[in-house]
């Protein structure tokens, strides 16, 4: 397929992208190339509209062809497997989940079995035998309450989680024996197999778990029906799995010592099967088998690494794009080895046969499309995209005041005129650790169509530049504050339309800490939207998910050693100051962000007499932006747009 579109452009004759328009596109993630490399599935997610939802569902492409035909039509397919020359997927209906397989030319398919229970990964051993895992709750009563006796207590997408584990199951559809491999105390994080051995991580615990991503590793043998430690909890924070060579496992992880953070790049290490020694193979110094640069513009996962003929290919952040990488046998690295220059796009997820690689991926100013060899391979996207005044992210690298090189991006608004002097919106991702490119983002094309300059970056804290360059570590508010103030200069300096007077600033998660921040140390922006943040580094680490943990990794200390410390490195210490009309979005299910921090800064500015609104979303998470029910997703949208064209235009 040879896609041909016009080039990227403001344009006045085309329609400006409007608040729904993310419910017009098709999300392409997860591609798999078959056992024998002639056909590759794909999952490709729809919003019904009229049914509000997420419609996904397993397609199937002839890479000879370049045809793309539909396998399912259920669209509740969200993980699946080739087994054979066959799809086999699964779908939750009440309190069961049923199995299924589906013939990709034919699209035939019928019910292999169903289990009393919620499957999360499912795949096929051999001789009809199945693992799979499935979260189980100790508290047996029905949940009009919920007893809380364990920390952490909530994880976000999951609600309340005391009491509830991950355990590990095998079945065998001949007999229908359903066979559970750890007991109730144990949580299972992951799994690979070959060959008769299923090498899994588990962390047994109880009232208390002291590590988010420290697992210990197991080894069961299929044929002694055996399962053995091989490492202990708390070790290593292990991550990305695939199998190395007979009797060992490749994974990439950071070591747990004092020091490391749990979030800072991680390297290769091996696993002897055997002894259960775990030896250091490569230092790589970048976030290993995860993909994606932030967008609002996708749905759903996929592989992030993979074993090829020549080495492991794995995702990874490189600058301000995602893409492929290799590490050889011999531990060399090469960084984008899909890509013949620079890329700044985004690569989701991807599979490797042979020579051969197929990846979802988003360039420039694109929608996740299917790609096979350098070559696209779907346009479920090309005819919107076509049609919409889609402003070009235009790259900038300027210099902080410290002499250090950064990255930015800048897009016009729609039908901008030289001359004219327009309203400039700043955006700060979340993270810190994630980055910003030049890939489709609805939010900030909105805010471009709706007239406004759109400007963001990747300060210091970001990925794709190195493990020193992500480590602001106890520094929150400092480096990369400095960082996105300067960047603002820049931009304002290069594009001398924007007016320094009527200036935004948004952000989510850390975005939204960031944004807290700005508006008590600065009065330069005009108007802001606070978005699923935090502002309460005390409050962070006793309520958020993750919070017992990345305190002490992330701002190295705690409440209970100097609280102090902990609070001059929060917002609402300086929220008194505030004179920005403020807007905080937030859900009441947001268990990472903790829904309590935006209601003080809230309380906070009203007392000041600062201009604030808050929006609380009921039933939604952390996700909103990106997976929440659309039409929550377009009242948010609504409301941040109408709070800036309010203050700023």
């Amino acid at each position: 397929m040879n896609v041909e579109r016009a080039p990227l452009d403001a344009a006045m004759d085309r329609k400006p992208v409007e608040i729904g328009d993310f419910t017009e596109l098709k999300y392409v993630s997860d591609p798999r190339f078959s056992p024998d490399g002639r056909s590759v599935s794909f999952l490709l997610t729809q919003i019904r509209t009229d049914q509000n939802a997420y419609w996904s569902d397993l397609w199937a492409l002839d890479p000879e062809r370049g045809d793309a035909r539909q396998v399912t039509d259920c669209g509740q397919v969200r993980d699946y497997f080739w087994d054979g020359d066959a799809l086999v997927y699964w779908i939750r209906r009440e309190d069961a989940t049923a199995v299924y397989r589906a013939d990709p030319g034919t699209g035939e398919e019928r019910e292999l079995f169903s289990l009393p229970l919620p499957i999360r990964k499912l795949r096929a051993l051999e001789n009809g035998l199945y693992v799979l895992t499935s979260a189980s709750d100790t508290q047996k009563e029905p949940r009009r309450y919920h007893i809380l006796e364990e920390a952490p207590y909530c994880s976000n997408g999951q609600g309340i989680v005391a009491g509830r584990r991950t355990g590990l199951y095998l079945y065998r559809a001949d007999s229908g024996e359903l066979r559970k491999l750890t007991d109730e105390h144990t949580d299972v994080d992951g799994f690979v197999y070959r060959s008769g051995t299923l090498i899994y991580q588990a962390t047994p615990w109880e009232n208390y778990r002291p590590y988010l991503y420290s697992p210990a590793f197991y080894a069961y043998s299929v044929e002694t029906d055996t399962a053995r430690r091989l490492t202990n909890v708390g070790r290593i924070n292990s991550f990305a799995l695939c199998f190395w060579k007979d009797g060992e496992l490749l994974f990439s992880g950071i070591e747990n010592c004092p020091g490391k953070s749990m979030g800072q790049n991680s390297d290769f290490y091996t696993l002897d099967l055997e002894s259960g020694e775990i030896r250091p193979f490569a230092d790589i110094d970048m976030k290993i088998g995860y993909g994606g640069t932030g967008s609002d513009a996708k749905y759903g996962g996929g592989q992030g690494i993979c074993l090829g003929q020549d080495g492991v290919y794995f995702l990874a952040p490189v600058m301000d794009g995602t893409c492929i990488n290799r590490m050889r046998f011999d531990g060399a690295l090469e960084r984008n080895v899909t890509e013949e220059a620079d890329f700044a796009g985004s690569v989701e997820s991807f599979d490797i046969h042979g020579g051969s690689i197929v990846c979802a991926k988003m360039v420039r100013g694109g929608v996740a499309e299917l790609y096979l060899d350098g070559r696209q391979v779907t346009d479920f996207n090309g005819a919107y995209l076509s049609s919409r005044a889609v402003s070009e992210p235009e790259p900038i690298v300027f210099t902080a005041r410290d002499g250090t090189a950064l990255h930015g991006f800048c897009m016009k608004p729609r039908g901008y005129e030289p001359g004219r002097r327009y309203p400039g919106i700043l955006h700060i991702h979340g993270g810190p650790k994630t980055i910003f490119g030049d890939v489709f983002h609805h939010e900030m094309q909105l805010w471009a169509s709706g007239g406004f300059f759109v400007f963001y970056c990747n300060p210091r804290g970001s990925d794709g530049r190195g493990r020193d360059f992500a480590d602001i570590r106890g520094r929150w508010g400092t480096v990369d504050y400095t960082d996105l103030m300067d960047f603002t200069d820049a931009v304002l300096s290069r594009y001398p339309d924007i007016d320094s007077t009527r200036l935004g600033v948004c952000g989510g998660s850390y975005g939204g800490f960031m944004t807290n921040w700005i508006i008590g140390h600065t009065n330069r922006f005009a108007a802001a939207c606070s978005q699923r943040s935090f502002a309460n580094m005390i409050n962070f680490e006793y309520l958020s998910d993750i919070g017992l943990t990345n305190i002490r990794s992330e701002h190295m200390g705690s409440a209970e050693e100097d609280p102090m410390a902990l609070w001059n490195e929060s917002p609402l210490k300086y929220a008194p100051n505030c004179n920005t009309p403020t807007l905080f979005i937030h859900s009441d299910e947001d268990y990472r962000c903790p829904l309590p921090d935006a209601l003080a800064m809230f309380s906070c500015l009203k007392r000041a007499g600062c201009p604030a609104r808050l929006c609380l979303f009921h039933g939604e998470n952390h996700e909103l932006s990106r997976s929440g029910r659309p039409d929550n997703r377009i009242t948010r949208l609504r409301e941040i747009l109408s709070w800036f064209q309010t203050y700023l235009q």
